[in-house]
């Protein structure tokens, strides 16, 4: 029996980002636009947009506050594996499974630079808080063998 993780399991396979409170728990509003299974999201630190990566390679910057498209960033080739942002809310870095970083301008959406220093898959990155520094951490291959008797 061999067991393979794949890291787009953990998805959104419905499409949807919901919004909850945490007075009371309860379901804010849904965002449904979203047109392919969610992997990665993360809002910026101004609270203007979310960034949503998903299985078809896109990634969605929407409006926080209505969910409505306000623009694709485009340029990347493979799989998105992590997402980060500035602290100032102006530079998105994508992480992809071609080992590649790529940075964009989130007002523009100009690519402004793909960063090209790992080996395999960039599976997190992390921005300083000065926004100085980039820190990215790439993905050892290997394969989860396990035999049952």
């Amino acid at each position: 029996i061999y067991f393979i993780y794949f890291s787009n399991l953990l998805a959104s396979r419905d499409q949807t980002i919901k919004r909850w409170t945490f007075h009371g728990m309860q379901l804010l509003d849904v965002i449904d636009t979203i047109g392919s299974p969610i992997t990665h999201m993360i809002i910026s630190t101004d609270d203007t947009f979310i960034i949503v990566s998903c299985d078809n390679t896109t990634v969605q910057v929407k409006s926080l506050v209505t969910g409505s498209d306000i623009h694709n960033l485009e340029g990347h080739i493979s799989e998105v594996t992590s997402l980060s942002m500035s602290n100032d809310s102006i530079c998105c870095y994508v992480g992809c499974s071609n080992s590649n970083i790529y940075v964009y301008n989130l007002r523009s959406r100009a690519l402004l630079r793909t960063l090209t220093h790992h080996d395999s898959s960039v599976n997190d990155l992390y921005m300083s808080a000065d926004d100085c520094f980039l820190f990215s951490a790439a993905e050892v291959n290997f394969l989860f063998e396990y035999l049952f008797f």
